[in-house]
């Protein structure tokens, strides 16, 4: 089988809220994230900056596991910019060239930007591939993730996954529930959602749906549960359209992927590695090795996954998936 893996990056104003994300060491980092892991998961190494993005615990970005994953499995890889801070120094196509806006002061993105994005996305030719594998890189997704879903009527409140280990969950909340009463909107409207609360990528994945017919595997975790929930609103389930995510999702304590999964979308197929099996698998440790020039070891960055950092990203818990079942 034919796969492609498709990174979409986007930025929202929200890395402007202090202690939103731990995708980068610091606030000015976080605009540089999603740059970065595009140029590693296409050319293996990163050209904007010096190295990866690091976490504010100095944890290295899960874009160096995906890539590793990504050498032992040999799908093609697609870039997607809808709408990065930062333009990554490596091939992409654009969807949406504009930063998603705070959502607690106003609407993510006009309607007619939403159908920029399909019609770009219609340009794209996929059907030559058998699978697609769609990964994000949103630093605050999982705030425009909570605000759809609270939007469509599912108590998302506490459920959603972080990077931060306990969660960010108060900070969520409070912008959330400002987003909510901010504005009118239609619950029944997946787009009006979006461009109410969501973010780009989110219209990228339905747009990308809508235009492809084929097996899909939706690579995140509690943000891509909203992804799926507010494709089924939009276009109806579709059995083909699977969700493959870390076992540190599946596993996170301070969240509930289960309770969520059966709010959001009850039908959809889940699909998580096994850490012990991830642990041996001696390829992805000389990838690991290879990839970081011996300066990061994987049971080294597992052990602080394991503490609840990081957890998820560019794809990284389907990647696992994939690369230990071969």
């Amino acid at each position: 089988m034919q796969k492609l893996f498709i990174l979409i990056i986007a930025g929202t104003d929200l890395i402007e809220e202090p202690g939103i994300s731990a995708a980068g060491i610091n606030h000015e980092m976080l605009k540089y994230t999603a740059a970065l892991d595009s140029e590693f998961i296409y050319h293996g190494k990163v050209l904007s900056l010096d190295s990866l993005p690091l976490s504010p615990n100095k944890i290295v970005s899960p874009a160096l596991i995906s890539k590793a994953c990504l050498n032992i499995l040999g799908f093609d890889i697609l870039i997607i910019d809808s709408g990065a801070h930062i333009k990554p120094q490596c091939p992409y196509i654009t969807a949406y060239d504009k930063v998603t806006s705070n959502i607690r002061e106003q609407d993510s993105l006009p309607q007619e930007n939403i159908k920029e994005i399909f019609e770009n996305i219609k340009k794209l030719q996929l059907e030559k591939y058998d699978e697609l594998i769609i990964a994000e890189c949103v630093v605050g997704g999982t705030t425009t993730a909570l605000a759809t879903l609270e939007a469509m009527g599912i108590n998302a409140f506490d459920k959603i996954s972080s990077s931060f280990p306990d969660g960010n969950h108060e900070l969520k909340k409070q912008i959330v529930n400002q987003a909510l009463t901010r504005t009118n909107y239609d619950s029944k409207n997946p787009l009006d959602l979006i461009c109410k609360f969501g973010d780009a990528m989110q219209a990228t994945v339905l747009a990308i749906s809508e235009n492809y017919s084929g097996s899909v595997i939706l690579a995140g975790g509690t943000q891509m549960l909203a992804v799926k929930a507010l494709n089924d609103k939009y276009l109806g389930h579709r059995a083909n359209i699977s969700i493959a995510t870390s076992p540190w999702i599946t596993n996170d304590k301070s969240a509930d992927f289960d309770a969520l999964q059966q709010a959001a979308c009850p039908q959809t197929n889940i699909y998580s590695a096994n850490i012990s099996e991830i642990l041996a698998d001696k390829r992805l440790i000389d990838e690991i090795k290879k990839l970081s020039a011996n300066k990061y070891c994987l049971d080294e960055i597992i052990a602080e996954y394991n503490k609840g950092h990081v957890k998820e990203g560019v794809g990284m818990g389907a990647l696992l998936y994939f690369a230990t079942k071969i």
